[in-house]
């Protein structure tokens, strides 16, 4: 599944457990932020703005391929109350794609990911153009 935000903005939102604005569980989907804003958002858990992660049935951890493209705009002011990634929480087992964007004033408890969490077995952070955290 492909979701796709051009210019809009995504914010005000509290989300009880992951994801306060943008939430990816299942595998195979596709976020891409073209511009736009994602602001003052809060989870109670992890990713304050944007929470993706490894799709989990039934005890078996699969390999799970989401995508997230931020080109340009801003994510700013988002919280993890009580988890982690203040902005995003990133525990895939592909990429996260981020292009001259800015990510600033997000906060995580105990400096876990303040900006961006990402696990030690996702296929990494991508950084093009100026990406400001």
């Amino acid at each position: 599944m492909m979701h796709h935000s051009e210019h809009g903005v995504i914010e005000n939102n509290y989300a009880r457990i992951e994801g306060g604005a943008v939430y990816i569980m299942a595998d195979e989907n596709i976020f891409t932020m073209n511009g736009g804003i994602i602001r003052n958002n809060t989870a109670y858990y992890n990713g304050g703005a944007i929470s993706c992660f490894e799709y989990r049935r039934e005890q078996d951890w699969l390999l799970s391929h989401s995508l997230i493209y931020i080109n340009g705009g801003i994510i700013a002011d988002n919280q993890a109350e009580y988890g982690l990634g203040g902005a995003i929480y990133w525990e895939q087992f592909s990429p996260l794609y981020l292009s001259n964007c800015t990510i600033t004033g997000n906060s995580a408890p105990r400096n876990h990911g303040g900006g961006i969490y990402v696990t030690t077995k996702s296929y990494g952070l991508h950084l093009s153009g100026t990406v400001n955290v």
